[in-house]
């Protein structure tokens, strides 16, 4: 297995509305009288509309006035939901753009890369080959066998993620006795289904013993490493080494939260509570202030190297790295 070094391997660094008032009430909605043209073809100055002879006065003016109100009203609110970035999601219009809307989406800070950075010689890496897989809709909670399949592909391999999630990395369902719900270690297997919305996830043991059972059936002589506990230059000397890494953090960048009312038993009779805000990707290039990700969720994404961090050292530091 070579070590990370800062050489740079085959990494390829230095890739390069409407504004018009409108009066308030229905008035707006009456049409204008545009006038008539006269001889010299100059027009009209335009005339108010002949006031109307309303059956209903009144009642009805009053209440369409309010709906008309009402809706105006609910259209703003959410102009400005959306200009401030919706805080519970700030990626919504990202993820309309690229595709299906998320139920598990970021709000960790990220931007979209159309197209690989441009990196000054020696200031950050880029990996290039990396294909953009997404989890859904097959594998909803299944972003640990997506990031996998896209490091081998990586490689060179013809990796499906659903026979890696199936296949490769050790996987556990629930079972219920008496003594209660119980479940595996994810440090061990996956927890749960991930094509279901009873999938969990599982930790960086799990997915190097998954790849390295699809190395070696591949009769490969690559080997997947488990590199957790790895600070920001071990993580970027694999990068520098050509080596892309699969990557734990949390969705917002922040601490770990859990899930408030769930948890099953380790084999060994310990209350596990699940993480409610772990994601895993791929590590794929960096500069002074930012990662670059493969995203299975989203693709392509930049995020701020420091959010990046703390959310990987708040859910125990779990790397994965395949290399020679």
């Amino acid at each position: 297995m070579l070590h990370p070094t800062k050489e740079p391997g085959h990494t390829t660094p230095g890739m390069k509305g409407h504004t018009g008032e409108y009066p308030p009430g229905p008035a707006w909605l009456r049409p204008l009288a545009l006038g008539n043209t006269t001889e010299d073809d100059t027009p009209a100055v335009p005339q108010a509309p002949a006031p109307r002879t309303r059956r209903w006065p009144g009642l009805v003016s009053t209440l369409f006035s309010a709906l008309v109100l009402v809706a105006a009203g609910c259209l703003a609110l959410a102009g400005l939901q959306v200009l401030q970035g919706k805080a519970a999601q700030p990626n919504l219009l990202a993820h309309i753009l690229r595709g299906p809307a998320t139920s598990n989406a970021h709000t960790l800070p990220t931007s979209g890369l159309a197209q690989a950075p441009e990196i000054a010689d020696g200031a950050g890496v880029w990996l290039e080959g990396l294909p953009g897989l997404l989890q859904k809709p097959e594998l909803p909670n299944g972003c640990e066998a997506t990031s996998l399949a896209i490091v081998l592909n990586f490689w060179g391999f013809e990796a499906d993620k659903l026979d890696i999630a199936y296949n490769h990395i050790p996987r556990q369902d629930f079972t219920t006795t008496n003594a209660g719900r119980l479940g595996p270690n994810p440090a061990q297997a996956y927890a749960g289904d991930p094509a279901d919305n009873f999938g969990f996830y599982c930790l960086a043991p799990a997915v190097a013993a998954g790849a390295n059972s699809y190395l070696q059936q591949a009769g490969s002589l690559l080997q997947a490493q488990d590199i957790s506990g790895s600070d920001t230059a071990a993580l970027e000397g694999w990068l520098d080494a050509g080596c892309p890494v699969v990557f734990w953090l949390t969705l917002d960048g922040g601490e770990a939260r859990y899930a408030p009312r769930f948890y099953w038993l380790l084999p060994d009779g310990t209350e596990y509570r699940p993480y409610a805000n772990l994601h895993c990707v791929v590590l794929r290039g960096y500069n002074d202030t930012q990662f670059y990700l493969c995203d299975p969720l989203q693709v392509e994404v930049a995020v701020d190297k420091a959010a990046a961090m703390a959310g990987y050292q708040a859910l125990g530091e779990n790397a994965v790295v395949v290399c020679p």
